[in-house]
């Protein structure tokens, strides 16, 4: 589908996903996202994506992402990844304007994120994400459960 060699650039404000397990899960509400995964501390680690238009969750694992569109030799694996100059957005644009010709909302104004986990692949059109913190539980949708109590996702 998009042929060229694609860039990216990582956001670190989260910490390293443990490459083994990192065990992540999601929760979607609203425009929200929440995500929670296993740190190399063995701690879980909440990020929060607002603005979101749309998002995968699932496959491609780690063994098949040469075969995703927008993968090149300049991915960072286990990494949030900003997909640079996006032909995903420009499509979502080209989709859009066919019932909307005269739209002034634009999908290359969002970012295109892609986040490569161990067994999973998370993929977000949307907002910039934020940290929330790390808290040692026993699980992923604990954690989410913790950070949605402490920051309720606004509507």
């Amino acid at each position: 589908m998009f042929k060229r060699r694609q860039k990216f650039r990582e956001w670190k404000d989260a910490p390293q996903m443990d490459i083994g397990s990192p065990s992540p899960a999601i929760r979607a509400f609203a425009e929200t996202l929440t995500l929670a995964y296993r740190t190399q501390a063995k701690e879980f680690a909440v990020v929060r994506f607002t603005d979101v238009h749309q998002h995968t969750f699932g496959y491609p694992n780690n063994e098949a992402l040469a075969g995703h569109p927008v993968y090149s030799r300049e991915l960072n694996f286990y990494a949030f990844n900003e997909v640079v100059d996006s032909p995903y957005l420009k499509e979502l644009d080209r989709r859009n304007a066919v019932n909307f010709p005269d739209s002034a909302a634009s999908f290359t104004e969002l970012k295109h994120w892609f986040v490569p986990f161990h067994d999973e692949t998370l993929e977000i059109v949307g907002g910039t994400p934020e940290f929330l913190g790390t808290i040692t539980t026993s699980s992923a949708l604990e954690a989410i459960a913790y950070y949605d109590a402490q920051e309720p996702v606004r509507v």
